[in-house]
């Protein structure tokens, strides 16, 4: 009886973990993360998934959810200050076109005069820009530094990679000044925006 008894509840805690599904990423700026496409659950699928997203010019996924989290948000935030102003200058213009053309804006479609919740307004465009902007600065340092490319397709082949529980660093001894840094948050390996510091010649 009290085997049965166990049986059952072994069953029944089996059930009840096959029934829930692992809960998916957030999205990030407006991009949902997409773990089949662009698996991280090692630093080596997290850098081939880096390449793939280059490769097809996905850079905004690259910067949503491939590099280090902590990294794009802080330079997200300073661009979302730089760019208020503009946000703010751009949303004016465009609340006083609808203002003067009410026939042809849908009601739900109008900017808000409400001034908390203009600036909520505001305050999301500033950061759209920012993210933008970042997006295409990573886009023309990768197009501009096709040896960089080339530096860590020969890494994710040929490389070494040294992984802890929570960082991990992947090298070539082709390549004695760089490396390629990652970090790991939840269950997901990102790259680290650091490059290895070239030895002084004595």
């Amino acid at each position: 009886m009290r085997a049965s008894l166990t049986v059952a509840v072994f069953l029944a805690i089996t059930a009840s973990l096959v029934a829930q599904p692992l809960q998916e990423p957030q999205a990030r700026y407006g991009m949902k993360a997409r773990l089949k496409q662009y698996p991280q659950e090692t630093p080596k699928e997290t850098l081939k998934s880096a390449l793939a997203a280059i490769n097809s010019q996905d850079f905004s996924y690259l910067v949503a959810h491939l590099l280090d989290p902590k990294f794009v948000d802080e330079a997200v935030r300073e661009r979302t200050q730089e760019l208020l102003p503009t946000a703010e200058r751009d949303l004016v213009r465009l609340r006083e076109y609808q203002r003067a053309n009410r026939d042809r804006i849908d009601p739900a479609d109008r900017l808000p005069f409400e001034p908390q919740e203009f600036r909520q307004r505001v305050d999301q465009k500033a950061q759209e820009l920012g993210f933008q902007q970042l997006v295409q600065h990573v886009a023309r340092q990768l197009g501009d530094d096709l040896q960089t490319v080339r530096a860590f397709r020969r890494i994710l082949y040929d490389g070494t990679f040294a992984v802890t529980d929570t960082s991990a660093t992947a090298t070539h001894p082709d390549f004695k000044n760089r490396a390629i840094f990652f970090t790991k948050v939840g269950n997901r390996w990102f790259i680290e925006n650091r490059q290895v510091e070239a030895k002084k010649e004595p």
